[in-house]
């Protein structure tokens, strides 16, 4: 028995990292994500602590996905320009982790140097959902998950950013999910502009 597991976990290091691609099914996906959300609900004063929380665990996907999608799309190459980053963030790296690309990728028009990462309609929030209190009338938006993602991917991109906070807003209907990228106090690292972010906006639109 041990010496069969030892085959399967030797074939599974031989795989290569750039050739193989494995795909996850939405059911088991949403279950173990379930699980995540209701274990972040435990034993914590409100709903801030719990979307904490998941973008805790968000980190720890998105650290772990950087390296990976960066040796099977781009081997040779990990640019460090701001734009380009967020633009490979945007299409490639999303589309690796969620299947799809987020849905737009905005510059400020009073300040060229702030982003916004908006996806219309998160896949985290798509099949789940849950109110931290029955008393609050805004559900628990577990796309904060997503929130520790983008944070890692530009944290080992070469970026620092600030400790994140969550809002709701409830006038609409339709759920954005929003990152706000902005730049600091004129700091650079290894000859990259310091930057942190304002608050992960999670904003409604739509008709009411």
């Amino acid at each position: 028995m041990n010496s069969q597991y030892s085959k399967i976990a030797a074939l599974n290091l031989e795989k290569s990292l750039s050739k193989f691609r494995g795909d996850v099914n939405i059911a088991p996906f949403a279950y173990l994500f379930v699980e995540m959300v209701r274990y972040s609900m435990r034993n914590v004063p409100n709903m801030d602590c719990v979307q904490r929380r998941l973008a805790e665990f968000g980190r720890h996907v998105g650290e772990r996905m950087v390296d990976v999608v960066y040796v099977r799309e781009k081997p040779q190459k990990r640019d460090t320009r701001l734009y380009n980053s967020l633009m490979f963030l945007k299409s490639t790296f999303w589309k690796s982790i969620f299947g799809k690309e987020a849905d737009e990728l905005e510059q400020d028009g009073g300040d060229k140097n702030t982003y916004y990462l908006i996806e219309h309609e998160p896949v985290v929030n798509r099949f789940t959902r849950f109110v931290f209190d029955e008393k609050e009338a805004v559900p628990l938006n577990t796309a904060a998950f997503n929130c520790g993602i983008v944070e890692a991917f530009l944290t080992n991109t070469g970026y620092t950013l600030s400790v994140p906070h969550f809002s709701s807003e409830t006038s609409r209907s339709a759920l954005e999910f929003v990152f706000v990228i902005q730049p600091a106090s004129g700091r650079f690292l290894g000859g990259l502009e310091g930057l942190s972010h304002s608050p992960f906006g999670f904003v409604i639109s739509g008709d009411n």
